[in-house]
């Protein structure tokens, strides 16, 4: 069982919510996690040291809104990963999506919607790509920095009213 609201798929028995991070490290044994509620996360962490030859990567599906109040990280270490949070995101407060390593971040796909609300959303490319896919919605600024290149392939009509803020 793949599922996100599952007790019997977190340490210690205990879903993530309101205020938790929702941590996937590379000892985790689900790599695909399906999620058909909302939910309200401080932070997603894509994290731990990745050994061998091959890539750890991990996709988030969900058909509820996903609302994070800090952020998305993928910071593996060693060989990282190409991680997916394919939902509808919605910013609870200013949040930075950032990579570190070799890890890569998609944020979004056809069909769904990145509401910034007028909180900023920093993308931090220090590591690998990210990509935000999806429309983008929302009056927040959108911050870009990192040496890494940041791709916005919003799809179909869009409510963005922000600015976009490049940094170095």
């Amino acid at each position: 069982d793949n599922n996100f609201g599952n007790s019997g798929n977190w340490t210690g028995g205990v879903v993530p919510g309101v205020g938790d991070n929702a941590v996937f490290t590379t000892g985790s044994l689900l790599q695909t996690i399906t999620n058909s509620g909302a939910v309200t996360l401080d932070k997603i962490v894509f994290s731990g040291e990745r050994t061998g030859t091959s890539s750890k990567d991990f996709v988030i599906s969900s058909t509820g809104v996903i609302t994070v109040n800090s952020g998305i990280e993928a910071i593996m270490t060693g060989t990282g990963g190409n991680h997916s949070v394919d939902s509808n995101i919605t910013l609870g407060a200013n949040a930075t999506f950032k990579t570190s390593g070799v890890n890569t971040l998609q944020v979004g796909e056809t069909g769904k919607t990145l509401n910034l609300g007028a909180n900023n959303l920093t993308l931090d490319a220090s590591g690998g790509t990210i990509t935000l896919a999806g429309t983008i919605d929302g009056s927040g600024k959108l911050i870009v920095s990192g040496s890494k290149a940041v791709n916005m392939l919003a799809k179909g009509a869009t409510g963005y009213t922000g600015s976009i803020e490049l940094t170095s």
